[in-house]
C-alpha cells in the first residue's frame, strides 16, 4: 500500500472524510469541491480547481427537471442551493 492509499468507513448517511494526508498530496484545503462520477464500478472523485467548473456544476444542478407536482418544492430547493453555492464561490 502506498502512502496515498487509505481505507475509510462512511458515516451512517454515506458521508466520507478524505484523510488530511491525501488532501495535502492534492493541495486541497479543508473547504473544497469534488466532481464525483462512477466508471466501471469505481467511484471517481476529482477536485474542482477553478470557478468556471463550479459555475458549470451550479448550472447543472439548476437545470434538473422535476415532476410538476413538486414544482414549488423544487423551486424553493433551487433557491436555497443557489444561495449556498453563490456564497461558496
Amino acid at each position: 500500500m502506498n502512502n496515498t492509499t487509505k481505507y475509510i468507513k462512511s458515516f451512517s448517511n454515506g458521508q466520507v472524510t478524505i484523510p488530511k494526508d491525501i488532501r495535502d498530496v492534492l493541495r486541497m484545503g479543508n473547504n473544497f469541491w469534488l466532481k464525483i462520477s462512477v466508471a466501471e464500478g469505481r467511484i471517481i472523485a476529482e477536485p474542482i480547481e477553478n470557478n468556471q467548473d463550479k459555475k458549470s456544476y451550479k448550472q447543472s444542478l439548476l437545470d434538473i427537471k422535476a415532476p410538476l407536482d413538486l414544482k414549488e418544492q423544487v423551486k424553493a430547493n433551487r433557491t436555497q442551493v443557489e444561495r449556498q453555492i453563490t456564497n461558496r464561490i
